[in-house]
């Protein structure tokens, strides 16, 4: 969405807007009309940004998850206490099991 073209789109549509103003009489319809295009775009655009931020933390959890099992790997070939190593691997998906028990 941060794009060019999007501000570019933006910018047409308002200017359209304010160009047909003078049309129309600046009647209260036409002001209306931006109120409810507003609040709507206003709506998409927070919509989006909160699956864009679920999104992104999950990718996230996904990465730790990840680099956590390949420490827990690492740590079992070597002379680290394996209590430390079972506690990492329980804590691998731990997210994914407690949003599952909710």
């Amino acid at each position: 969405m941060a794009k060019a073209s999007f501000f570019v789109i933006c910018m047409v549509f308002a200017l359209a807007w304010a160009a047909s103003g003078p049309i129309v009489g600046f009647s209260h319809h036409w002001i209306d009309t931006l109120d409810v295009v507003a609040t709507l775009v206003t709506f998409i655009i927070v919509a989006l940004l909160q699956n864009e931020g679920w999104r992104g933390n999950k990718a996230a959890q996904c990465k730790l998850n990840a680099i956590a099992s390949a420490l827990a790997e690492l740590m079992k070939n070597t002379d680290v206490d394996q209590e430390h190593v079972r506690q990492l691997e329980a804590a691998i998906g731990l997210e994914k099991r407690e949003s599952s028990t909710r």
